[in-house]
């Protein structure tokens, strides 16, 4: 049994190890993409087209490295939920639904600028209704995370609170009762 206990250990310990020199590869050849790209691209939103332009390209991996940049340097909201969706769904690299459910959280957590115009507003209210309903999604099914219904439901709240018809079909479907319309 101890013996059991200890090579689990082991190999979460492995497991670790493995994950920090993943994240070191990437940050490092972010930085390598920002030396570049960035002689070329004067703007994080052409950074991020480029990055687009990429994953458009099915070039999946060099569209990754450019998002994790974004995402992880420059803390790019559209970059992050860009990088959450291909963790979660393994675009790019394999499945890391830890890593999803991370960036859509940031994504989740963002605080929108008093600077921002009506239509920037706009724009990242949406990112972060879908990052919300992405969250609750994934705590119903317990990717990335244990099972909760009820933080499940508090993500699908916020992102009805900007986009209803998003969460709309997945109350229904799991009939939850939408409580700001009681």
């Amino acid at each position: 049994m101890l013996e059991d206990l200890k090579e689990e250990w082991a190999r979460a310990e492995k497991a670790k190890k493995i994950d920090k020199e993943e994240k070191k590869k990437k940050k490092d050849k972010a930085k390598k993409l920002k030396k570049i790209y960035w002689k070329n691209f004067w703007s994080f939103g052409v950074f991020f087209g480029k990055g687009l332009g990429l994953y458009k390209k099915k070039k999946y991996t060099e569209a990754l490295d450019v998002f994790f940049y974004l995402a992880e340097v420059e803390k790019h909201i559209s970059a992050q939920s860009a990088l959450a969706t291909m963790y979660l769904h393994g675009i790019g690299t394999k499945k890391n639904e830890k890593n999803a459910l991370k960036y859509f959280k940031s994504v989740s957590e963002y605080k929108i600028p008093k600077e921002y115009n009506d239509g920037q507003t706009k724009i990242v209210k949406g990112i972060i209704a879908r990052a919300n309903k992405e969250l609750g999604q994934m705590y119903i099914d317990g990717l990335g995370t244990l099972s909760d219904w009820h933080k499940a439901e508090e993500y699908f709240q916020k992102a009805a609170k900007t986009d209803y018809k998003l969460v709309e079909k997945v109350w229904d479907e799991y009939g939850m009762i939408d409580r700001q319309r009681l």
